[in-house]
């Protein structure tokens, strides 16, 4: 379903089967997507509030007409790909159970390698990105990359996201967000509002440059090399937002209601020839922010630092001018100079 199902259900199929004292049934197979059928058919949330909902789960061997059928199948599967009961296409097929399947999520983060504390945060910065993407019904998501001097990292510090803020409200956000940030800014936003991008800028002074949006799939798997290196950190308790988006649960790995992890489109994955575009159904606006912060940010310029000048006026750094002049005059001597 590419609507809204909540809407769909609660605000149309249910008050159009009033007439007739009817009832509306949910059926279908899990899938990646913790959506409205997601929440009415899963264990905790059938137990968390969903009383108008009864919730009833089958597997295939649960099926008395096709149980010996599937049964066959299942062991020849088993013997011809014997990792087939480890995919997700496995426990939402056979087994009817709510998993995500990795190997299309968008992004690869993780917790261990791409979290770090504030108190580690390096304590000067070279520059920073403030992203903006903009919103109304999807949301406005607002973030402050920074990177610093010799390191080669990127450091997503803030993370904001809401629905159904106006223009000042953008101003005020961006304000907060970068509040005891005192080094270089660059502003990207994403430019497909063009009126709202040329009211922040000529209104409010806010320097906005477009975001570079072409190849898209490219410049995520940039962003993924780095979250794979450890490069990418996010800043604990800051960037839950973005977190929720890539991951569909906290910064503990929890899941959080009402979230799914931004996957890849299936269907056009599996095309001839694929391509790698989001899944619709799922949000990107704070991923989308992360995203144009990393392919604006400086820090693969890092270098390691120089070494320390010496002390002119030390005596190790005198001695080392007498010592370095002996080694020339006897090399000089030897070579017959004088």
């Amino acid at each position: 379903f590419q609507v809204d199902l909540k809407a769909l259900v609660k605000t149309y199929v249910g008050p159009a089967t009033m007439d007739q004292n009817g009832t509306v049934a949910m059926t279908g197979t899990p899938g990646d997507l913790r959506n409205f059928f997601y929440d009415v058919s899963h264990p905790e949330a059938a137990g968390g509030g969903n009383r108008e909902w009864s919730w009833h789960r089958w597997s295939t061997l649960d099926n008395p007409f096709m149980r010996a059928k599937f049964q066959a199948r299942l062991e020849e599967v088993e013997q011809s790909d014997p990792l087939y009961k480890d995919t997700a296409e496995y426990a939402w097929m056979y087994e009817g159970r709510w998993v995500v399947d990795d190997s299309i999520r968008v992004y690869r983060f993780h917790p261990d390698r791409n979290l770090i504390d504030a108190k580690d945060l390096p304590k000067r910065w070279a520059g920073g990105v403030i992203s903006i993407d903009l919103g109304w019904e999807n949301s406005t998501a607002l973030s402050l990359s920074a990177w610093a001097d010799h390191d080669p990292n990127l450091y997503i510090l803030r993370v904001t996201k809401r629905a159904h803020l106006d223009l000042d409200d953008v101003d005020a956000e961006a304000a907060a967000l970068i509040r005891g940030f005192d080094a270089f800014l660059m502003y990207i936003v994403d430019g497909a509002a063009k009126q709202s991008v040329e009211h922040l800028r000529r209104r409010k002074g806010i320097p906005l440059v477009a975001a570079e949006k072409h190849d898209k799939a490219t410049y995520i798997r940039h962003l993924n090399t780095d979250l794979g290196r450890g490069r990418v950190k996010l800043v604990r308790g800051q960037c839950a937002p973005l977190i929720v988006e890539w991951t569909g649960g906290d910064e503990d790995g929890e899941p959080v209601r009402d979230a799914t992890p931004l996957v890849w489109d299936r269907k056009k994955i599996e095309a001839s020839p694929p391509k790698r575009v989001e899944d619709g159904r799922c949000a990107n606006d704070a991923a989308d922010c992360a995203l144009y912060g990393h392919r604006t940010a400086r820090n693969y310029l890092a270098r390691e630092p120089d070494a320390p000048l010496p002390d002119p006026f030390s005596e190790a750094f005198v001695a080392d001018i007498w010592k370095r002049r002996g080694e020339q005059q006897r090399q000089e001597e030897e070579e017959g100079a004088w």
